[in-house]
Formats: structure tokens, C-alpha cells, sequence
């Protein structure tokens, strides 16, 4: 079970990947902004459906990846910029076809790899700020997809195995077992191959046996087992049945009175003594201090059968903390990164940057909007605006540059700007093709 997100906060504290999963279970409305300064993602959803999506990743454009596809040529393109500027993607591909420079089956062939791409690039983000806005924003153009929202959250959290499941990987000698799914997950069809690894889960077989029957490499069905096993599709238990719990000497009522203390005690401190480390702890050090609490205190070894859901909610949002902590100190640059703001006590700052860059975001949308309609001088309001809240976007500026082209009305200060505006945003981000 998801808990409830803020409507905005930390990514440190909910991943991507979480947030995906909550919108689509309480079929979520609305748009989901993500932003690791300098990246920035949009996703609008419909009903917990992904309908749009934003980013301002060079290589996530649908120009670039055209290109880097071979189905364009930079030179081609190059020409068609005065009919494909200031359109969203949906609609350069439309005028792409139109002129009879790619078919259709190709193009969405392209915006279904687009999707995916900014789907599993954002799950593997370990901070920066999100913002859930509960409207769809206006002119949103819808974009096709053949994938469910369960095939593509699915194999975004495999391609981000690694990272994800770090602290919370699955034992080959775990004894798995198979869960009623919520919907979406539970139409099994975008399992594709890896059906057929999960029909032989009977509830006795561990990872291991399962890997060996199927004749799959253990290193590649633990990602598929994790994967589902994240969705809630199955569930790890131990050769009895039962959730394992290494905590047997310890009474459920002492075990939840220590968790509870525990979670208040969290609300002052910062991460090194939530493990009991301090900030000079070696990598080992803070390794043995995770381990020591994850043997006493990991859901998968204390929760038992006869736990509430209030119980069992209140273990894992407090093992949550600790591998939080521990995500965050055993990697070398977040580490740095945390004992600087400790430091500085720019936390505040941070956050207050990350709104500022979203609410730019959002008046970059309404530009587009604008420009869509002709309407350029709206456009050019709305861009300056973005500007003032976020002026490091080069996107922003090159878009204003050609705002002000379309008002000049010939005039050569103007036209000038225009061209100046253009070009230092090349200079800064290359790949903006729109500007050549």
C-alpha cells in the first residue's frame, strides 16, 4: 500500500517510481512536474492514464531521437524548421508526415519509444523536487500509446534495477508466492516472455529453482521477480509460508512500541544518526549500521501474518527512513551533497529553487499554448514570465526569440534580438534543432 504524496516534495523522499504507482491506482487526474535542476519532466495524466508528456532532455526531443533513429536527416529537417517551430511534438510528427517525410506506423513507433524513455530516464532520479498539480493543463495534446500503464511502469522499474533495488533486492532463496493484483496490474497480457517465469511460481519454488526451471540467467529473473513483486503481484515468504521475521524473541507489542518511538525520534534528526553514524563514518561502517537495524527491524523478517494494516504500515514507513538514509549516505556524491546542505542549511532554498523552476515550467506551457494559436504576443508575455522565474532554460529564450521574430513587423532591432536571443541559446544547448 502507497500512501498518499504531498502535493509537492522531495524526490529523495518518494521516488518517481512511487508516485507513477499511486496516480495509477487512485487513477489520478492531472500533471505530475519533476525537475533535478537543470532537468525538467512533465507527465499529465487522464484517469491515471499517461495522456502527455514533457521534457526538456536534448536527447528525449522527438527531432532528436528522429535523427538518432536514421529516419531523418539533420538537413531535412534543417529546411522544415519554419513549419515545425514552436510545435509540440504531436504535431511536428503530423507535419512530418504530411510532407511525406515519415509514415505513421514509424512516427508512433518513435513517440512509444519517447514515452518509455522518459518514463525509466525519471524513475532512476534519486533527488531533486516534484509537484503534483491536479488539472490538465489547457491545449494538452494527447499522444498515442499502444503500452498500458503496467507494461510501461514495469519495465521502467527493470531497466532501473540496479539503482532501485539496492537496498531491498530479493534473496535467490526466497520462497515467492503469487498476490491478487490491483488493476492495472492485473491483466497479465504486457508480461510478454516473462509470463512465462511467473506461471511457475506455485509458492514453493525459491527465486533460484524458479530461474533454474525456466532455464533463465538468475541475474536477469530477479529483475523480472523484483519488478513484479514491487507491483504487488507477488510477494516474498519464507519455506513455511509466512513472512520471514528474524525478530522471533521480541513481542509484536514491544516490536511496534520501539518502531513507534523510533518514528517520533526520526523527526529531529538528520540521516548519520538515524543509523547511529557519525559524518566521518567510513562506507563500511555506515553498511554495518544499515545492516544491524535491516536485521531488526526489515518488514520482510517482522511482519507476520497476524500484523494489521495499520501494523505493517507503520514498520515500513519507518524501515522507509532508514533505507532512505542509508541510499543516500553509502553513495559518495549524495553523501557529499547532504553533509553540504547540513552544513549550510540551504535545504529551505533548494526547495524554494525547484517551485520556482516548476512555476516557470508552467507559464512555458501557456507560451505554447499561445504560440499554437498564433497569438504571439500572449505568448511572449507568458515567456517572459518563465524567464524571470527560471532564466537557465535555453529552450525558454530561443522560443521568445521567435516570438519576437513573428511581432517585429520587419523591424531590424527587433529582427535583431530575435537573432541574438536564438543564437545564445544554441550556444548554450546545440541540440535545440528548432533554432536552426
Amino acid at each position: 500500500m502507497i500512501s498518499e504524496p504531498k502535493s509537492s516534495g522531495l524526490i529523495g523522499d518518494i521516488r518517481p517510481a512511487h508516485l507513477f504507482l499511486w496516480i495509477v491506482r487512485q487513477k489520478y487526474s492531472g500533471t505530475l512536474a519533476l525537475v533535478k535542476d537543470p532537468k525538467k519532466k512533465t507527465f499529465v495524466f487522464e484517469e491515471g492514464k499517461l495522456v502527455a508528456t514533457r521534457s526538456n532532455l536534448p536527447d528525449e526531443t522527438l527531432l532528436h531521437m528522429l535523427i538518432e533513429s536514421k529516419q531523418v536527416e539533420i538537413d531535412h529537417l534543417k529546411q522544415l524548421m519554419p513549419t515545425l517551430e514552436g510545435k509540440e511534438s504531436y504535431h511536428q510528427g503530423e507535419e512530418l508526415m504530411k510532407q511525406g517525410i515519415i509514415d505513421a506506423a514509424a512516427l508512433y513507433s518513435v513517440f512509444k519509444d519517447q514515452m518509455e524513455l522518459r518514463i525509466s530516464e525519471a524513475f532512476g532520479w534519486t533527488d531533486g523536487k516534484y509537484m503534483l498539480i491536479p488539472q490538465v493543463p489547457e491545449g494538452t495534446v494527447k499522444m498515442p500509446s499502444e503500452k498500458t500503464m503496467a507494461d510501461l511502469i514495469y519495465h521502467a522499474l527493470k531497466k532501473n534495477f540496479s539503482l532501485l533495488a539496492k537496498d531491498d533486492s530479493i534473496d535467490p532463496q526466497s520462497v515467492l508466492q503469487v498476490e491478487s493484483a490491483e488493476p492495472p496490474f492485473d491483466d497479465l497480457k504486457w508480461l510478454g516472455k516473462d509470463s512465462f517465469l511467473y506461471r511457475l511460481i506455485d509458492g514453493r519454488k525459491t527465486l533460484s529453482d524458479l530461474c533454474k526451471t525456466a532455464k533463465v540467467p538468475e541475474t536477469v529473473g530477479i529483475q523480472t521477480l523484483w519488478a513484479l513483486n514491487a507491483l504487488g503481484i507477488i510477494s516474498v515468504k519464507s519455506s513455511q509460508g509466512q513472512s520471514q521475521n528474524q525478530n522471533k524473541f521480541v513481542s509484536k507489542v514491544e516490536l511496534l512500541k520501539e518502531v513507534a518511538q523510533r518514528i517520533k525520534e526520526s523527526k529531529g534528526k538528520n540521516y548519520f544518526e538515524l543509523l547511529g553514524v557519525d559524518r566521518s563514518s567510513s562506507e563500511t561502517q555506515i553498511k554495518q549500521a544499515y545492516f544491524e537495524l535491516a536485521k531488526k527491524y526489515h518488514p520482510d523478517r517482522v511482519i507476520t501474518a497476524d500484523f494489521a494494516l495499520k501494523e505493517k504500515k507503520a514498520v515500513e514507513d519507518y524501515f522507509s527512513i532508514i533505507s532512505m538514509a542509508h541510499g543516500t549516505l553509502s553513495n559518495s556524491d549524495q553523501r557529499k551533497e547532504y553533509i553540504a546542505m547540513l552544513e549550510t542549511d540551504e535545504s529551505g532554498l533548494k526547495i524554494e529553487d525547484a517551485e520556482r523552476i516548476l512555476n516557470s515550467e508552467v507559464s512555458f506551457q501557456k507560451a505554447l499554448v499561445f504560440l499554437k494559436k498564433g497569438i504571439f504576443l500572449e505568448a511572449k508575455q507568458h515567456l517572459m514570465e518563465a524567464i524571470k522565474l527560471y532564466d537557465e532554460e535555453p529552450e525558454y529564450h530561443m522560443i521568445l526569440g521567435w516570438c519576437i521574430f513573428k511581432l517585429s513587423k520587419e523591424r531590424s532591432s527587433d529582427i535583431r534580438q530575435a537573432k541574438e536571443l536564438i543564437q545564445k541559446s544554441l550556444e548554450k544547448n546545440e541540440k535545440l534543432i528548432q533554432g536552426y
